[in-house]
């Protein structure tokens, strides 16, 4: 193969070497016979790594290295792996209350919740095996503009953070996804836009 390749001396007239362009077209032939034969990609990475190649003048062993692994990276990436992930719609869209800004899923991924900053509210869902959506009675009231909402670790307790009431609202979660407040909301500081628990370790 290299009988076919034009070829050049170094500076000390060494044995002919391959060109650096074409020892990286060397190498991605080698690379294709050890893993096959999939589609290989013209990505930048290619490019670049045959830019440096022909830029840049290292030993013949560094050259042989860089070109085969550029090469082997470039033939295993191919459009299949690389596509982008399809994503399908489960069931049909669900209700929530006015302008929802943020959702979380409990612990267990058996409820699903929306803050609804329009209308002060939370919506909960649960969600079946196959990720339908199923209303958990009505919305339960807030403090002003929710924003964000989290599950205490234990799925116990839902929060939320009410920016325009510069409090948090907290309820308890009944197994089957009813919301119960606990007190009155509880005032921060202004315009909170986050809430979490603490995780006990």
């Amino acid at each position: 193969m290299l009988n076919d390749i034009p070829n050049h001396r170094d500076h000390r007239g060494a044995l002919p070497i391959a060109r650096p362009a074409h020892r990286y077209r060397i190498a991605k032939s080698v690379a294709r016979r050890w893993i096959g034969s999939p589609p290989c990609l013209r990505c930048p990475a290619d490019l670049r790594v045959t830019r440096v190649l022909v830029g840049r003048r290292l030993s013949d062993a560094r050259w042989w290295f860089s070109s085969l692994l550029a090469a082997l990276l470039c033939c295993v990436a191919t459009p299949a792996a690389l596509a982008a992930p399809v994503l399908t719609t489960l069931g049909p869209p669900a209700t929530t209350g006015d302008g929802p800004l943020s959702v979380a899923f409990s612990p267990g991924g058996g409820l699903l919740v929306t803050a609804n900053e329009a209308d002060d509210s939370i919506s909960v869902f649960s969600v079946s095996a196959g990720g339908v959506l199923t209303p958990v009675g009505s919305r339960s009231a807030t403090g002003d503009s929710p924003r964000s909402l989290a599950f205490s670790p234990n799925g116990r307790l839902l929060a939320t953070a009410n920016t325009t009431a510069d409090t948090v609202s907290v309820f308890l979660v009944s197994v089957g996804g009813a919301l119960a407040p606990v007190g009155f909301p509880t005032a921060t500081g202004q315009h909170p836009v986050s809430v979490a628990f603490r995780i006990s370790r």
